[in-house]
C-alpha cells in the first residue's frame, strides 16, 4: 500500500520558502472559483466549483472503507486529483472540448510539474514534490487500490450532484450524467450508493416505484 508519507519523513520535511507555499496557495485557492464545465455547460446556476467537487470526494474517500485501502490516503488523492485543473480548467471529453485525451493529458502534465515545483524546499529537496507526484500519479495511473477507488469515487460524486441539481431544479434533465457514472462505478458498495440514489431519482421524477 502507498503511504503518504512515512513518519520518519514527517518529521523531516523540507521547509519550503514562504514565496513558493504562497504561490502554491494562490494557484490551488483558483479551485474555489473554477467552476465545473459540465454543469456551466447545462446552465446549471450556481454551478460547483472543482474544489466543491473534490471537497465530497475527500470526504467520501475517508469515510468509506476497506481493509484494502488507507482512508487517509484516499482522501488525499481525492483531494490532489483534479489540482491540475487550478491551470488548464476542467477540460471535458473531446466531443464538448475539442481537446483529444492525449492533448489533455499533456496538459495537465505540464500543470502538474508547474504546480509541483512551487514545493520544493529552499535547499532543493523534493519530499514534498515527491509525495504530491505519486499522489497524482496514484488517480491518473490507476497505481494504487486508493487511486482506483478514488476513480469511480469522482463518478459517484459526480452523479450524487446531478441528483442535487435536478432536485433544486426540476426542469433539467441531467440523463447524461447519470449515464456517464454507470460506466466508472463497480464496487458493490458503491453500486449499493448508486443504485439509492437512482430510486430517489425515480422518486424525485415522479415515476414512483413498483
Amino acid at each position: 500500500m502507498h503511504i503518504l508519507l512515512s513518519r520518519r519523513r514527517s518529521h523531516a520535511s523540507p521547509e519550503i520558502p514562504p514565496t513558493r507555499m504562497v504561490d502554491f496557495l494562490l494557484t490551488v485557492g483558483k479551485l474555489k472559483t473554477e467552476k465545473r464545465t459540465g454543469w456551466v455547460n447545462n446552465k446549471i446556476p450556481l454551478a460547483e466549483s472543482i474544489a466543491d467537487h473534490q471537497y465530497r470526494m475527500a470526504i467520501m474517500g475517508y469515510f468509506i472503507r476497506s481493509p484494502t485501502r488507507d482512508p487517509a490516503v484516499t482522501a488525499t488523492v481525492a483531494l490532489v486529483h483534479d489540482i491540475a485543473e487550478a491551470i488548464v480548467g476542467d477540460i471535458t471529453p473531446p466531443e464538448s472540448s475539442g481537446v483529444s485525451v492525449a492533448d489533455k493529458h499533456r496538459l495537465e502534465d505540464q500543470a502538474m510539474k508547474t504546480i509541483c515545483g512551487q514545493l520544493i524546499g529552499k535547499n532543493g529537496e523534493n519530499d514534498i514534490y515527491s509525495d504530491m507526484d505519486q499522489l497524482y500519479s496514484q488517480y491518473n495511473q490507476q497505481t494504487s487500490e486508493e487511486g482506483k477507488f478514488c476513480k469511480q469515487l469522482d463518478k459517484l460524486e459526480m452523479l450524487i450532484q446531478a441528483f442535487e441539481y435536478e432536485t433544486q431544479h426540476p426542469e433539467k434533465d441531467l440523463s447524461g450524467f447519470y449515464k456517464s457514472a454507470d460506466k466508472g462505478i463497480h464496487d458493490p458498495y458503491l453500486k449499493q450508493i448508486q443504485k439509492e440514489v437512482l430510486i430517489r431519482r425515480e422518486v424525485l421524477k415522479g415515476k414512483g416505484l413498483s
